[in-house]
């Protein structure tokens, strides 16, 4: 394991007793006119040597990571004036993996992430509602199957870095950056 995947990881417990989901991240991609999106995920662990999410390969950020796979998440832990930013590339996750994670979802969240064509436009959400209810229906009593669409991505790292906020914007700054395959760490000025 990683010197800084070991700090990220205390960082993050601690954060947990202090903050109501500490594993909320923005994650930013970039879209194939270059032009920066962002939205709030959840960290859900390592994988493959780099943090991972789930989400709908479909949707907005799913097309997104098709034509480009770069990409940055950012955790930001206010009540402890800490930040970690990690830039990578980021890759889909196994079939196993993501299979795994979608049998222990709760049933209504997987009821709703096999209905919902997330970032779509839809006509209306009772529509939706009625999908949820048939496909309830459908698979009453049975599991409902992971869709070929919803899965693991994970973001393999090439630099991370570690905020530490401290009294007049003296705030200390670690950064780890992968050269040829090592990892490296400097102290960056605030």
């Amino acid at each position: 394991m990683q010197e800084w995947f070991r700090t990220f990881e205390a960082w993050l417990k601690e954060a947990s007793a202090h903050e109501a989901l500490a594993e909320a991240f923005t994650l930013s991609t970039v879209d194939v006119n270059s032009r920066v999106d962002a939205r709030v995920l959840l960290y859900k662990g390592l994988m493959e040597g780099g943090l991972s999410f789930v989400t709908n390969y479909d949707s907005a950020k799913g097309q997104q990571l098709k034509s480009n796979d770069s990409g940055a998440m950012t955790f930001h832990w206010k009540s402890l004036s800490r930040q970690v930013r990690v830039r990578g590339k980021i890759l889909k996750g196994s079939a196993d993996a993501s299979d795994s994670y979608w049998k222990a979802r709760p049933r209504g969240s997987q009821l709703s992430g096999y209905c919902s064509p997330q970032s779509h436009v839809i006509s209306s959400r009772k529509e939706l509602e009625q999908q949820i209810e048939a496909l309830e229906v459908q698979y009453k009593g049975r599991e409902i199957p992971r869709p070929e669409n919803w899965g693991f991505y994970y973001l393999a790292p090439y630099q991370v870095e570690f905020w530490q906020g401290y009294e007049n914007r003296f705030h200390e700054r670690i950064q780890w950056r992968l050269v040829e395959g090592k990892w490296e760490q400097s102290l960056l000025a605030p």
